[in-house]
């Protein structure tokens, strides 16, 4: 009798299935895996993040700002003084806030925030490793003396670093920088200090860009090198503002 062939199939699963009038064959049984499969892992539960909270009082002991000046883009990571509180507050001007997000036990994790008029409130997880919030966002150039100016240069003192970072403009909350520009036009000179190791106020980090020449003046009396730097067809002004510099 000849099987018809979803039989045959299912025949040939179990043990064998003969065809017509020809011997039969055995299939024999598969091999068992040379390891065992381990069982799949259970994906670990998401942080339970504090929801976006007013907190002024929060100390911030570091800025790390990168600016894009090309694209008007900044990426700001603040470490702050780990407190009880879940919250943290910042002034941000105008900035457009793209971003704000946190490493949790080893991942980036988006955090909960809220925009009020010129603050951003920040629900900060006191879990957050190393006490830092990264900040992406972007900014806009300022024609009145409060922020990056068109002719390339910053001017923040007194109260306007949140038009530039995410920051505290009270001169009394000091931190240290560290800052980087890039989309800079090859033909300028940027003029800023990368890093500012000692605490200072939120207007103390500064840059310029432009055709910059410099001028050695020289080392004070306890060794200090000092300079200044100039635009095209300013030498004798800047020489002349700077006559008592090295003094």
């Amino acid at each position: 009798m000849r099987l018809s062939l979803p039989v045959c199939l299912l025949l040939a699963l179990l043990g064998g299935c003969g065809g017509g009038g020809g011997d039969s064959s055995q299939a024999g049984a598969p091999e068992p895996p040379s390891t065992p499969m381990e069982p799949p892992t259970e994906p670990a539960d998401p942080p339970v993040l504090p929801a976006a909270a007013v907190d002024w009082d929060r100390n911030l002991l570091a800025v790390d700002l990168e600016l894009d000046l090309e694209r008007l883009q900044g990426t700001a990571i603040i470490s702050v003084e780990q407190a009880a509180s879940e919250a943290l507050s910042l002034e941000i001007g105008d900035l457009e806030v793209h971003e704000v997000r946190a490493e949790i036990n080893g991942e980036q994790v988006s955090l909960n925030h809220a925009r009020e008029a010129a603050a951003l409130h920040i629900g900060f997880p006191r879990d957050a490793q190393g006490g830092a919030v990264e900040i992406r966002y972007a900014f806009s150039v300022k024609e009145d003396f409060s922020g990056y100016s068109p002719d390339g240069y910053t001017f923040l003192w007194p109260y306007f670093c949140g038009n530039l970072f995410p920051c505290k403009s009270q001169p009394g909350d000091g931190v240290v920088f560290d800052l980087r520009l890039v989309g800079i036009d090859p033909s300028n000179t940027a003029v800023f200090p990368p890093s500012i190791p000692n605490d200072s106020p939120a207007y103390a980090i500064a840059f310029a860009v432009g055709e910059y020449d410099y001028i050695d003046l020289g080392a004070t009396s306890l060794g200090t090198q000092v300079g200044v730097w100039h635009l095209p067809g300013q030498r004798d002004i800047a020489l002349r503002g700077a006559a008592n510099l090295r003094e």
